[in-house]
């Protein structure tokens, strides 16, 4: 069977995961827990980095918090705001946003949206 004829999922080398059906699946299954506003889904997990779906309604807020990791916000659909000391970022879909380990930051939804986090392992080996 051929890459392109196989199911999405683990293969040999890697995964291949379909980011509108994992948009769906998060947004209708009610066993995922959801937290003021937001819910999440882990896509990929290796020791060099992470890939998490993430998804908020409409003014919701993810207060300050920060990490060990260097992170890279790459906006699906929506629109967000994400702010840190140095100032506030507004990112639409299709932008993306890198950011170094250990910064104070929030995020608004400034509509429904979904981003992609992932989270560098630099900082965790």
């Amino acid at each position: 069977m051929s890459p392109s004829s196989k199911l999405p999922g683990p293969f040999e080398c890697g995964a291949f995961v379909n980011l509108d059906e994992e948009l769906a699946q998060l947004s209708a299954d009610a066993s995922i827990r959801e937290e003021a506003g937001r819910r999440s889904k882990m896509l990929a997990k290796y020791p060099e980095f992470r890939i998490v779906l993430i998804t908020m309604k409409d003014g919701s807020r993810w207060d300050d918090h920060k990490t060990s990791s260097r992170i890279f916000v790459q906006v699906l659909r929506g629109r967000i705001r994400f702010h840190t000391p140095h100032g506030a970022f507004d990112l639409p879909a299709g932008g993306l946003l890198a950011l170094d380990p250990g910064i104070l930051h929030s995020v608004d939804s400034l509509e429904e949206s979904a981003f992609l986090l992932t989270l560098s392992g630099a900082a965790n080996r």
